[in-house]
């Protein structure tokens, strides 16, 4: 597995850095007047929009793991409520039976 996990990463690299070298035109962002970019090549742009993708969907799975520990604990709350029921459902059925045994043989 870290073969692989290496050869990944070995790949990774090598299209990033053909790919810095493909793309290095320089561009400038325009968005209706209201901003503008100083001139930078696409390859930066790429990258950018990449690690603030990455970045936004970390914050996500951060938030989503939150909401998941808060939702488990409250099931293992229940759980413990629903076994101290059980039990104590259990504990009155063996009591009653024992009543009416000894009834009977009375």
């Amino acid at each position: 597995m870290k073969l692989v996990k290496a050869i990944l990463i070995a790949f990774l690299f090598i299209f990033a850095v053909t790919f810095a070298m493909e793309n290095n035109d320089i561009v400038s962002i325009h968005y209706y007047n209201f901003i503008e970019s100083v001139p930078i090549p696409v390859f930066l742009i790429v990258l950018i929009s990449i690690a603030i993708g990455i970045l936004l969907v970390g914050f996500l799975g951060i938030f989503e793991r939150f909401q998941l520990t808060i939702k488990l604990k409250k099931q293992g709350k229940k759980i413990k409520t629903l076994e101290k029921e059980l039990n104590h459902l259990r504990n009155f059925s063996r009591a009653k039976t024992d009543d009416i045994i000894l009834k009977k043989e009375m």
